[in-house]
């Protein structure tokens, strides 16, 4: 026999809903089930050793050997008899691929899967180790957590903290320290979902993050990221946990190489870039202002509006002393690179399909202004002024 854990799920949810059934404040589960299926996946040899009564929460053990090839376990026990909580909990990952854990996660939490969906394959295999501890007395009682393990090939360590009055019912200031670390800096920009916008040269990377503040309200940020050929830094405010969260940051890219951006056709020298402006989040509404920026020696201000749910919506300004015309045309199109050829020819036009990936995402518009336009290697406009309208498979 198999057991359907998103049916059993489903029922017990079924039976309560609208229904004077307490839920039991006393539990206790001892089950060994060879098999069963969970959001889609086949589970494997599962065990749950876990008692729930007026005393706290004690796990002895919740594991799972074989998920899609994924294994979970988590242990401990939270006493609650006293005047404030008191214990801890671990919790163990080890998964060669992050498939299942993605398929879990969009069970329980959709929004985090879609977001983390497009840099799984970097994350993979991920051995992770969490410990959550509760201690100290209330009003004062602190929860602490520490993460640490390794992501795909890079290392993981997050330690944070907050203070609680469990009788208040109340979380006050929190502290947040993490770092992500890499032999080869590629994978760590790649597993942060930056290398469709800057590439990174052999060497290190690190990632480090810190925050502070209220945990409910207005906590002060500061990271820096560096690998090979990139040097970026931020700093401002946020709130994190908000309904709608919000954030004022500071953002310094001291250098990078943006050559991604050139896309598919733009061939595979560098293209140095420098960033200094603010950036501004606000629910789903991203905003970069103050922008002064420095684009393979074209000096670049402006200010740009993204609309960051779909449809994507684009607006704002951009003023540069001078654009390469032909290498934008290019981008916004998804010109693939040229074929190569045996001959001595120097060109030769690629059987590959154009990418939208520039563009092809986005709709609005956006003022250009620049001192000189290149085209074509004779052909210079200056004093160039235009907009430039983006639409759903549309570039004008």
């Amino acid at each position: 026999p198999e057991l359907d854990i998103d049916a059993a799920l489903g029922f017990a949810n079924a039976l309560l809903a609208g229904s004077e059934i307490e839920r039991p404040h006393d539990m206790t589960i001892a089950a060994d089930i060879s098999r069963a299926t969970i959001a889609g996946l086949v589970a494997r040899d599962a065990s749950a050793r876990v008692k729930v009564d007026g005393n706290g929460v004690q796990i002895d053990r919740l594991a799972v050997a074989d998920l899609g090839g994924a294994a979970f376990s988590a242990s401990g026990r939270i006493v609650t008899t006293g005047p404030s909580p008191q214990g801890s909990m671990r919790l163990d990952l080890d998964a060669p691929d992050m498939t299942p854990v993605m398929a879990l996660l969009a069970r329980f939490a959709p929004e985090a899967a879609q977001a983390l969906l497009p840099r799984a394959s970097a994350m993979a295999p991920a051995k992770l180790h969490a410990r959550l501890t509760i201690d100290g007395a209330a009003p004062a009682t602190q929860a602490k957590l520490a993460i640490d393990g390794s992501l795909g090939k890079v290392r993981v360590a997050l330690n944070g903290q907050v203070n609680a009055d469990p009788i208040a019912l109340s979380i006050g200031d929190m502290r947040l320290e993490g770092k992500l670390e890499a032999d080869d800096g590629k994978g760590l920009v790649a597993m942060l979902g930056l290398d469709r916008m800057v590439a990174a040269n052999a060497g290190p990377g690190t990632l480090v993050v810190n925050a502070r503040g209220a945990a409910r309200g207005e906590l002060r940020l500061d990271g820096k990221l560096t690998a090979g050929g990139l040097e970026a830094s931020a700093d401002g405010t946020a709130r994190i946990f908000a309904d709608n969260p919000s954030a004022v940051l500071r953002v310094t890219i001291v250098r990078a190489d943006a050559a991604p951006l050139r896309g598919p056709g733009g061939g595979r020298s560098p293209l140095p870039f420098a960033f200094a402006g603010r950036i501004g989040l606000a629910g789903k509404d991203l905003s970069l202002s103050d922008i002064n920026a420095n684009i393979g020696g074209a000096i670049v201000r402006g200010k740009l509006e993204l609309a960051l749910s779909r449809p994507h919506r684009l607006q704002g300004e951009i003023e540069a002393d001078q654009i390469d015309g032909a290498s934008l045309i290019a981008a916004a199109i998804g010109m693939p690179a040229p074929a190569r050829t045996n001959n001595n020819a120097a060109w030769a036009w690629s059987s590959e399909p154009f990418d939208d990936r520039a563009f092809g995402g986005f709709a609005g518009q956006v003022a250009l202004k620049a001192g000189r336009l290149d085209l074509l290697p004779r052909l210079t406009a200056r004093e160039f002024r235009a907009t430039l309208r983006l639409g759903k498979g549309e570039f004008a």
